[in-house]
């Protein structure tokens, strides 16, 4: 039992830094190199997006008291996940998807302090549809969070 503990915790270590990096590497890349907006094709494009609110630029803010409130309520939000995840590790079940939201959300974290705002690269377009500009951690955030929602309706 203690070894499969190990190894499993090895695992989400794994999945854990392999994201986070690739957020972090992938937003270096956008600072350095998304001057303007480039179009991959009719439905992809990159645009540098500097956004002070959440996943889809929902609750943006220019009022730095409101953005260091939703800054403080975001950590808070990760620390309780922390929290629960360790506990659910403990008990011997799944946290893959509470990994996922957990390096997304840390990732994000440290944009906040570092640039002021998240950032947000990545731009969707279908038709006369424009998603919100995002990340690879609102992915591993968005992705995570459909994880824990099937893993409880499957438990």
């Amino acid at each position: 039992m203690i070894q499969k503990n190990r190894s499993t915790l090895l695992v989400y270590i794994v999945i854990a830094f392999f994201t986070f990096q690739l957020d972090r590497i992938t937003k270096e890349l956008a600072l350095s190199k998304a001057v303007e907006r480039y179009e991959l094709n009719p439905f992809l494009a990159f645009d540098l997006v500097i956004n002070r609110g959440v996943t889809g630029g929902l609750l943006h803010t220019d009022s730095d008291s409101w953005f260091l409130m939703l800054t403080a309520l975001i950590m808070c939000i990760i620390f309780v996940l922390g929290f629960y995840a360790w506990r659910r590790y403990f008990e011997g079940k799944s946290i893959i998807g509470e990994i996922l939201v957990l390096s997304g959300a840390i990732s994000n974290v440290i944009d906040r302090f570092v640039y002021g705002g998240v950032i947000d690269f990545i731009h969707f377009s279908f038709g006369g549809y424009s998603f919100p500009v995002f990340n690879i951690a609102d992915v591993c955030i968005v992705l995570g969070v459909a994880i824990i929602f099937f893993e409880h309706i499957r438990e």
